[in-house]
């Protein structure tokens, strides 16, 4: 029931629309940079953390073309996690 947490609000439709923005951009940018859809919204992320933007804001410049995608792929990426051991 997290997504019902997320979405559930007076802001439900922005929320809405930001999380298929951020899901369009990845996309957009894994088509263009030949990243699968995961690595494209690690790519996003890590760029919009380490120039402390908005991911809404990024995912916007990515799908009409103002933020350059080699700009975005040279973020540093974080580490994948390590799977929780038993």
């Amino acid at each position: 029931m997290a997504i019902r947490k997320v979405f559930d609000g007076p802001d439900t439709g922005a929320r809405i629309c930001s999380a298929l923005n951020a899901i369009n951009a990845a996309t957009v940018l894994a088509q263009r940079a030949s990243l699968r859809l995961d690595e494209a919204f690690q790519v996003m992320r890590a760029y919009a953390r380490s120039h402390n933007r908005q991911l809404s804001d990024v995912a916007a410049q990515i799908i009409d073309g103002t933020l350059d995608d080699n700009q975005v792929r040279k973020s540093p990426r974080p580490k994948p996690s390590a799977p929780p051991q038993a």
